[in-house]
């Protein structure tokens, strides 16, 4: 934050486009091993010129109230509490200091570990919200290269090109990916070789002789994607279930309706 917006809309706007991101993060934390930290300071600092961000938050409760709920289901843990990097070294990008800024903590961080995955979180046309990564200089020595994202779209690529799966948005308005199903649970199914159906792969229910193939249509995205499950021996529908049960439910079983799977 740097006092980059003009209009409390706009850092409202600016908002929702970061409680996004945070929202994201919360969802990934659910079934992953994911560390966030927030800065004390940040809060302090101006959104708008002569104006602290916590001010013109505040000015509205509900995207306060939302700020703080996504905030807490990420720990809202501070870093200052734990800080690793040297208030007494530097660390520049681009000729600026960011030492006791998150900028600094990060590449500390992963200086001591090179197998760090993070990442810095910026808001809305902030100094690195347009760069993919920034190059630090610790002591003007040594080089690290640092993350950086600003919205939810920027999080799922970056987490999708180091093999991370990212959950299911049931806004979307495509099918979800297998793994982004029950399918995913290789306990409880397996992958056959059958032919694909309209492009999705067809598993076998284990134990069982159902198959399970996700229902591509756009039209059953959203909160309604789901799996059209068959019997392998008649090859009858035996009904569908959302992408996210193992519940075969008859409701919209097709008596009629059968699988090809030669």
């Amino acid at each position: 934050m740097n006092g980059q917006y003009e209009t409390r809309d706009d850092v409202l706007n600016a908002t929702k486009v970061f409680i996004g991101a945070l929202n994201i993060l919360a969802e990934l934390k659910k079934n992953s091993k994911i560390l966030s930290y927030s800065c004390h300071t940040f809060y302090l600092k101006d959104s708008i010129k002569g104006t602290q961000y916590i001010s013109a938050l505040k000015k509205d409760k509900v995207s306060n109230d939302i700020y703080l709920k996504n905030m807490k289901l990420l720990g809202n843990s501070f870093w200052e509490n734990e800080y690793i990097h040297d208030c007494n070294s530097s660390y520049t990008h681009n000729g600026t200091d960011y030492v006791t800024t998150s900028v600094a903590e990060i590449t500390e961080r992963k200086l001591l570990d090179s197998r760090l995955n993070g990442f810095l979180l910026n808001f809305e046309k902030s100094y690195f919200s347009k760069q993919k990564d920034i190059d630090v200089i610790k002591n003007n020595k040594i080089s690290v290269i640092v993350d950086c994202n600003s919205s939810k779209d920027t999080i799922i690529d970056w987490f999708k090109n180091r093999g991370y799966t990212i959950p299911y948005d049931p806004a979307s308005k495509i099918s979800p990916l297998d793994e982004q199903t029950v399918l995913a649970q290789s306990d409880a199914f397996e992958l056959t070789q059958y032919k694909s159906q309209n492009g999705r792969k067809v598993y076998r229910r284990k134990g069982t002789s159902q198959l399970w193939y996700v229902d591509s249509s756009p039209r059953h995205a959203t909160q309604k994607a789901h799996f059209e499950v068959f019997d392998e021996k008649t090859r009858k529908h035996l009904g569908t279930s959302l992408y996210n049960e193992i519940n075969v439910d008859k409701t919209h079983l097709d008596p009629n309706r059968t699988i090809d799977i030669d």
